[in-house]
């Protein structure tokens, strides 16, 4: 949900810009959502890897 959250959120902005160049405070902005995205999807990678280990079988 996190996930989906952010990228809807990149989205807007990018809408948002309607062809002009970011501000810096948008600039700001989109490199605060894209640093979030990225440590939610290395946990969530993280999380998936976990439970993969825990079903192996030995």
């Amino acid at each position: 949900m996190e996930i989906q959250r952010q990228i809807h959120n990149l989205a807007v902005m990018r809408k948002a810009f309607d062809g002009k160049a970011p501000t810096e405070t948008q600039l700001n902005e989109i490199q605060r959502l894209l640093h979030g995205l990225e440590a939610i999807t290395r946990l969530h990678f993280a999380q998936e890897e976990e439970i993969y280990r825990s079903l192996e079988v030995e």
